[in-house]
């Protein structure tokens, strides 16, 4: 997970987040299902797994955060930026399984994060690495 997550976006991704992507590989082999139909935390615990597999989304893949006054209910200026790109580090284990631990590229602070929308396939980070946009873009600013 961490090789692929450098190889989608190498200026933001490194070897120090191992730790993270080991957590997050424990994560999904503990949610996963065997033959028995039953996950590993469900033979451990003897109980359903609130654990799914569709809350799981790909390693280091960008995230985008709504600006904390828009979470709120308050309004921002009409051209400042809605949201803010970060980098998804796993689920929070202190909250629900829902909600992510994502990084603040600009302050380098690990944090619970409620509203996001996530980029599994990375298509956000070929901008970011050649400074073009993508080529279905400029179809759109030829009209």
């Amino acid at each position: 997970m961490l090789i692929h997550s450098m190889h989608r976006w190498p200026k933001v991704v490194t070897t120090e987040f191992w730790p993270f992507a080991l957590k997050m590989a424990a994560d999904v082999h503990n949610a996963t299902p065997t033959d028995s139909g039953l996950s590993p935390e469900e033979i451990f615990t003897g109980k359903k797994s609130q654990n799914k597999l569709e809350d799981f989304h790909t390693f280091g893949c960008p995230i985008f955060v709504l600006e904390a006054a828009l979470q709120q209910g308050n309004k921002i200026p009409k051209w400042q930026p809605r949201s803010r790109l970060a980098l998804y580090l796993g689920h929070s284990p202190n909250h629900a399984q829902t909600i992510p631990l994502v990084l603040n590229i600009c302050t380098g602070l690990v944090s619970p994060q409620y509203h996001v929308v996530y980029d599994d396939h990375f298509t956000t980070t070929q901008c970011l690495q050649t400074n073009v946009l993508p080529p279905h873009w400029n179809e759109l600013f030829k009209q």
